[in-house]
């Protein structure tokens, strides 16, 4: 449901260039959640603490102005970031 719904939403769907640009690190911890991972598996593949990557997805929703993991990946998709296929 949610990824029919993020691909039929017409109506205030972000734009990559309208969203501030995320560190490489971010981008990768972003890659990760989309692949479905929890904070300590993404914790382990990038062989960080699992409170870094808290950090990096607190500094991802400050930055596009969302609240939780779910809007994130929202909004990644909505602008092309990620793809779930």
């Amino acid at each position: 449901m949610l990824i029919r719904h993020v691909r039929e939403a017409s109506s205030g769907a972000h734009d990559a260039a309208a969203l501030e640009p995320l560190t490489d690190r971010e981008t990768e911890v972003l890659d990760r959640l989309a692949a479905g991972m929890s904070n300590a598996e993404i914790a382990q593949a990038l062989i960080v603490s699992e409170g870094t990557v808290k950090a990096h997805l607190g500094r991802i929703m400050s930055k596009w102005h969302v609240r939780d993991r779910v809007q994130i990946l929202v909004t990644a998709a909505r602008a092309g970031l990620i793809d779930f296929r």
